[in-house]
C-alpha cells in the first residue's frame, strides 16, 4: 500500500506498508509474502528553493529469516537518514544521501549490527528533459560492524535514448575495496 501527498508548499509526503520480502520465488500457494510481518516506510521532502530539496526517510520492520542450517529467527531493523538534491538549470543534478541501519539479529549467530552508508549521484542531461543522451557519476560507501558488508565503489555511466522507452547504456564500476572493475553494456526498455 502506498500513499503519496504533494502539497502546494513544495512538501512531498510518502507512506508505504510493504511485505518486506522483496521479489523472490512464490510459495506453493503463489504467495510472495513469506512471513506475517509488514514493514513501514516513510519519506518527507521539502523544496527549499528552485534548486534545493531536502528530505528524510525511515524504513522500519521485522523479517523472518532462516540460515543454511534451518535455524529460524526474527530480525528487527531500522533504516533512516537524510537526503538532499541540488538541481542546476535542469541540466545538472546532485543527489546525496546518508543511511544508518540497525539490525537486532541479521543472522542466527550475529546480534546488534550497525551499518552506515553514503550515496552520491551526479547526473548531467545537456538539454534537460529533452536530452537524448545523459551521463552520471555515482559513489557508494558502506561501513558496517559486519565486515563483509563494507563496500566502496565509483561508477561512471553514459546513456542514449533511442525512443522514450528504449535506451542504450554503458557503465563502468570500480570497487575500491576489492580493487576490481566491471563493465556493463545493454539496452533498457519499458512498455
Amino acid at each position: 500500500i502506498m500513499l503519496t501527498l504533494g502539497l502546494e508548499t513544495g512538501t512531498d509526503i510518502i507512506l508505504e506498508v510493504v511485505n518486506g520480502s522483496g521479489i523472490g520465488q512464490a510459495n506453493p500457494l503463489r504467495n510472495f509474502d513469506n512471513d506475517k510481518y509488514k514493514n513501514v516506510l516513510g519519506r518527507v521532502s521539502q523544496e527549499v528553493t528552485d534548486f534545493l530539496r531536502v528530505g528524510a526517510f525511515g524504513y522500519f520492520g521485522k523479517e523472518k529469516l532462516e540460515d543454511n542450517f534451518s535455524n529460524n529467527f526474527t530480525n528487527s531493523f531500522s533504516i533512516y537518514g537524510p537526503d538532499l538534491t541540488l538541481s542546476f538549470d535542469d541540466k545538472l543534478e546532485l543527489n546525496l544521501q546518508y543511511v544508518h541501519r540497525k539490525d537486532d539479529q541479521p543472522s542466527f549467530l550475529r546480534k546488534d549490527i550497525n551499518s552506515k552508508g553514503v550515496f552520491g549521484e551526479l547526473i548531467y542531461t545537456p538539454k534537460g528533459d529533452e536530452s537524448k543522451w545523459f551521463a552520471a557519476a555515482l559513489y557508494n560507501w558502506v561501513k558496517s560492524d559486519y565486515l563483509p558488508a563494507n563496500y566502496e565503489s565509483i561508477t561512471f555511466s553514459l546513456g542514449y535514448l533511442l525512443k522514450r522507452n528504449i535506451r542504450l547504456l554503458g557503465e563502468f564500476t570500480y570497487n575500491t575495496k576489492q580493487e576490481f572493475g566491471q563493465v556493463a553494456v545493454g539496452i533498457i526498455s519499458a512498455f
